[in-house]
């Protein structure tokens, strides 16, 4: 965050304009023969607030985090803002899309992208009709 981040009685991030702010989670990325994998740090989300799609190859990922305040604490001063978090990403050819996975534990969302089985030359036999 920047200095134009104002963090709201609830703890939720806006800019300036009152915008709502999302956070780009850190992300570690990994490289398989089988896959590569995509380690994405979403403290806060749960798995049934996470979406990730895919569209024209892009991945994108968007995670929702419930407020973490009680209602009724008197806001004394906050260091930590509550957001939502949305990040994409570019993904290759050689990713087999339909059957990418994605599993959510101690805040960390783990993406598995199969890379697609190498296509081979294939000789096909002619038969006598």
């Amino acid at each position: 965050m920047n200095e134009t981040t104002v963090i709201d009685r609830n703890g939720s991030a806006h800019d300036a304009a009152g915008e709502r702010r999302f956070y780009r989670p850190p992300s570690d990325f990994f490289a398989f023969d089988d896959r590569f994998e995509i380690h994405a740090d979403v403290p806060g989300a749960t798995p049934e607030g996470i979406s990730l799609t895919i569209d024209d190859g892009v991945l994108t990922v968007e995670a929702r985090v419930e407020q973490r305040y009680p209602e009724n604490a008197r806001w004394v001063q906050g260091e930590f803002g509550v957001g939502d978090y949305r990040r994409a990403f570019r993904i290759g050819e050689d990713v087999e899309q339909e059957s990418v996975t994605a599993t959510c534990r101690d805040g960390v969302l783990t993406i598995v992208l199969p890379k697609r089985t190498a296509r081979r030359a294939q000789r096909v036999q002619v038969r006598a009709g």
